[in-house]
């Protein structure tokens, strides 16, 4: 008995050991503030420029800072925008640059700021991208019931997303960015396509892998950031946060700090 207990003992301190060890992730999903319309799902997006919307960002970024006290920022823009993104964060720390329309911005900015940090960090990825084109023509030849499936899940999407945005509040989209089955969702969408071309030439699977791909390099630029001792926060459209939450799941190195307890 006396060496179960202490075998146990052990167990339980190199586990809290191991735990402490680890990295914390905040993966923050949101929608795109100002929507460039790239998504498949279109939608018209509440106004973050409202004074409602602007006293609920600062609200939020102050208990994201307080709480969190992330010791990185990370947002949704390239390598190549760093040095510019990093410019207008300077001058938004003197109080000379007027936040843009953007979740970059209107999020990653103020809490950087608040948490009294040097820099922002971008972490997308676009030399791999989704590779939709050839899908979506083999689509109509082989597979029309699964481009009607498709097409119904998108019309189904944009009428719930354009709703909430008409009637629900920043605070509400915000955690319908963040709630797991609307992750789940986004992620079937993808899903939805990997059959198609199975037992020639696998379009639907190659698209459905170009996406998890691009996914898997923003995650390592997330882990270059997320070492011991880091709390980094990440930024991100709901179909990239979905998957990272996903990856940080399997890491045995990071764990995730949610969301939903900042909203």
């Amino acid at each position: 008995m006396k060496q179960l207990i202490v075998g146990t003992l052990m167990f339980v301190c190199t586990h809290c050991s191991f735990a402490s060890n680890q990295a914390e992730i905040l993966p923050f999903g949101v929608f795109h503030f100002e929507n460039p319309g790239l998504d498949k799902v279109k939608a018209k997006v509440i106004d973050v420029s409202e004074r409602k919307n602007q006293t609920y960002l600062e609200e939020l970024s102050l208990r994201i800072a307080e709480g969190f006290k992330p010791t990185q920022v990370l947002i949704e823009c390239r390598k190549d925008q760093s040095v510019n993104v990093n410019e207008a964060y300077q001058r938004y720390l003197i109080d000379q640059h007027t936040l843009t329309i953007n979740e970059n911005e209107q999020l990653g900015f103020r809490v950087a700021k608040k948490a009294s940090l040097k820099e922002v960090i971008c972490y997308d990825e676009r030399e791999i991208s989704w590779q939709s084109t050839a899908v979506f023509s083999e689509i109509p030849n082989t597979s029309p019931e699964v481009g009607k499936e498709v097409e119904n899940m998108i019309k189904s999407l944009t009428m719930e997303i354009n709703e909430l945005h008409k009637t629900e509040t920043l605070k509400g989209i915000l955690r319908y960015c963040n709630d797991s089955e609307t992750e789940e969702q986004n992620k079937s969408l993808y899903l939805l396509l990997n059959e198609v071309g199975a037992f020639a030439g696998y379009s639907g699977a190659d698209s459905t892998a170009s996406w998890w791909h691009r996914n898997f390099r923003m995650y390592a630029n997330i882990q270059k950031y997320a070492q011991k001792g880091n709390r980094v926060m990440v930024i991100g459209g709901v179909g990239h946060t979905s998957i990272i939450k996903d990856l940080i799941r399997l890491d045995s190195k990071r764990t995730e700090v949610k969301a939903e307890s900042f909203l």
